[in-house]
């Protein structure tokens, strides 16, 4: 009998840990009644920002398709999951600065953000603060009318659409940290814009592979691609077109590795950088 209660003990430990664990599913829709905890469609929020406050560290929020005009401040590690990179809108424009700020670890996906103002300077679609080993994950996303897209640390992202920007990309990796940007679209057409910088010195591995890289304008002095002082670099399967450098990169202290991609257009130079050493390799491939 004693065995028998410690098993039952046992398992509502197992199940109320494992819940703390997997984290709270929450629901945002227009047609919803908005009744807090929002943990069905029926209860939805209306609001992504009021389902956001009520979450703690591993919930995850599913928002239905529908346009809602806010600007979001994430505080909790949370996975934010829209319906569809094409029906689901987060509409910042005419609002503040920042449309999605994370100030934590957290996951977007399946969502069509607009920024403030197309090209506006000081301004992004989705920003991360600065903290040690922040890395936010950002898939099957289209991003538009904003400075920068996606700016501050540490980065995953795949599968984006970004256009109507000053610059797409400007992250600056944690040390020693794994920073990804994959299988995206980047059109710019703004005199000085850029397609993805990666400033330092921050010592940090990026993997740059399959993703297409576009300035459309008459005239531009900046990189497609520019990173600073990084550690380990892998930049694969890239079209990069129409920049004064297609791809420059700053001193790094472990390996650059540049195969399959195709650099066209640019006013200088496909490739180049800045070497202070030549105590590590660097590998070239067509």
């Amino acid at each position: 009998m004693k065995l028998k209660y410690f098993f039952s003990l046992l398992l509502s430990f197992l199940i109320f840990n494992c819940s703390l664990l997997i984290g709270t599913v929450r629901y945002v829709s227009k047609t919803g009644s908005s009744t807090p905890p929002y943990t069905s469609w029926e209860t939805a929020s209306d609001s992504i920002q009021k389902c956001i406050n009520l979450c703690v560290d591993g919930d995850t929020i599913y928002v239905a398709n529908g346009v809602y005009k806010e600007n979001l401040v994430i505080n909790t590690a949370i996975s934010l999951i829209g319906s569809s990179m094409d029906s689901t809108v987060i509409d910042g424009r005419g609002m503040g600065d920042i449309t999605i700020k994370f100030n934590v670890n957290g996951k977007i996906e399946n969502f069509n953000i607009y920024g403030k103002e197309k090209y506006a300077g000081g301004v992004a679609c989705i920003y991360s603060i600065v903290e040690t080993f922040l890395v936010i994950e950002v898939r099957n996303c289209k991003i538009s009318e904003t400075g920068v897209g996606i700016a501050g640390w540490g980065l995953i992202s795949d599968y984006l659409i970004l256009k109507d920007l000053r610059a797409g990309i400007n992250i600056a990796g944690n040390p020693n940290s794994y920073n990804q940007i994959s299988n995206s679209i980047i059109i710019v057409s703004d005199e000085q814009s850029y397609g993805i910088s990666l400033p330092g010195p921050n010592y940090a591995n990026y993997e740059i592979r399959n993703n297409i890289i576009l300035f459309t304008g008459s005239y531009n002095p900046w990189e497609g691609i520019a990173i600073g002082a990084p550690r380990r670099v892998v930049i694969k399967n890239n079209l990069i077109s129409g920049f004064m450098l297609n791809i420059f990169v700053d001193t790094i202290t472990d390996s650059l590795i540049v195969i399959n991609n195709i650099l066209m257009n640019q006013m200088h130079y496909g490739i180049g950088g800045s070497i202070v050493s030549l105590n590590y390799p660097v590998y070239t491939f067509n």
